[in-house]
């Protein structure tokens, strides 16, 4: 493999317990390698923690304490990536050819072993290396594109306004793509539709299921609309009707797929003052009353989409007026654990919705994540995070 002469030399890791052997390949290793070298397992795997990855590992197999076989197999569990080769005599061959079989090392080499063939394991244990590192880049890089696309195309466009509503939105993923979705569909400025969805798992699989289940609805509004046309109604699909038009179109695809999301569906008609809504085994929707201080949590008793149906989604309609927010969420908000292992939960959702009921809504979602944040401290969030808070005016 020839490489630039002015790029870093690869950084191997030989490990045995025969200083005369270790001293001996450093030598002669040197001249092309970035060598360390260990006398024993436990150091080997030391100088793997401590540092940065080593490309190529080549260990003995027999060692006090610890044999190479056993050594190899923790240097996989601490850098999956690294190319792992074993130094063994003739009498353990069956022994090596084991290791082979169960996966924990890329090769193995007799002992004694000509500096030019170790080389040249050594040349071929990077290049797998570097194989494995373009294809995590190529992947990463996809997944990347992925979350662009999602955050550009798939997540529903939500307006700061529609008529005297007021609205914020967020959504952020665990994992670059995630599979929480939402939508918004305006009839008029003062009639629009919100959806929250939360599809089961993380990533790629889920932000495609949850693609496809946004795109339900919006099939399933244009039917039921062109059909109330057809028998000469003029009125809009209700929520219920949506929603079980989607479990038609869809429910049997995701129980087939092994999978299943859950959503909250409202149409808000501030002419009316009313938020008619239907869920499908969702987190409770939070209303804050202006007028009394209270809060009411929506929670009907359907299952998600993708479970069977033992009864068919129904609507329920919610009395909204000037100064009330409604807040639809997705479970990554409460299910934020801190270091005791306590939920961040609905309560201290709506503890922060009473606390800042008074600010925009932009401002007021800004707070509640920045709350879910700190209460988690730096642990990294497991789950999805996706809002949509509505304040009437």
């Amino acid at each position: 493999m020839n490489r630039p002469s002015d790029s870093p030399k690869p950084r191997i890791l030989l490990v045995d317990d025969e200083p005369n052997i270790l001293s001996s390949y450093s030598r002669i290793l040197s001249r092309s390698w970035s060598v360390t070298t260990a006398p024993d397992g436990e150091a080997g795997l030391r100088a793997i923690a401590d540092g940065e990855p080593f490309p190529v590992v080549v260990s003995d197999f027999r060692m006090p304490r610890m044999d190479g076989a056993v050594f190899l197999a923790k240097v996989k569990e601490l850098s999956p990536d690294t190319t792992r080769i074993m130094l063994t005599g003739e009498l353990d061959f069956k022994v090596a050819m084991q290791a082979v079989n169960e996966g924990n090392i890329y090769r193995f080499l007799t002992k004694p072993c000509p500096p030019e063939l170790l080389n040249s394991a050594l040349e071929n244990g990077l290049h797998q290396y570097e194989l494995i590192q373009t294809e995590k880049a190529a992947r990463e890089q996809e997944i990347r594109i992925a979350g662009e696309i999602q955050q550009t195309l798939l997540l529903g466009k939500i307006p700061a306004e529609s008529g005297s509503a007021r609205i914020a939105s967020m959504s952020l993923p665990s994992q670059v793509v995630d599979g929480d979705f939402i939508d918004f569909v305006a009839y008029r400025p003062d009639c629009f539709d919100l959806l929250v969805g939360d599809v089961m798992g993380k990533g790629l699989h889920s932000a495609m299921i949850g693609a496809g289940t946004k795109n339900a609805f919006a099939r399933a509004i244009g039917r039921l609309a062109v059909e109330a046309c057809t028998a000469g109604l003029c009125r809009l699909p209700e929520p219920e009707s949506i929603l079980r038009r989607v479990q038609e179109d869809l429910g049997g695809d995701l129980l087939e797929l092994g999978s299943f999301a859950t959503l909250i569906y409202t149409r808000f008609d501030l002419s009316a003052g009313t938020m008619t809504w239907v869920e499908a085994g969702h987190t409770p929707t939070l209303v804050y009353s202006a007028g009394s201080g209270t809060i009411t949590r929506l929670k009907g008793s359907c299952p998600p989409l993708g479970f069977p149906q033992l009864r068919p989604y129904s609507q329920t309609v919610q009395p909204v007026g000037p100064g009330d927010l409604v807040l639809l969420y997705s479970d990554g908000f409460t299910d934020r654990r801190n270091a005791a292992g306590a939920f961040f939960g609905v309560e201290g959702l709506e503890a922060a919705l009473r606390e800042g009921h008074a600010e925009a809504p932009d401002t007021l979602l800004q707070r509640i994540f920045r709350q879910v944040s700190e209460f988690g401290g730096d642990t990294p969030f497991a789950d999805d995070l996706t809002a949509i808070l509505v304040k009437l005016l």
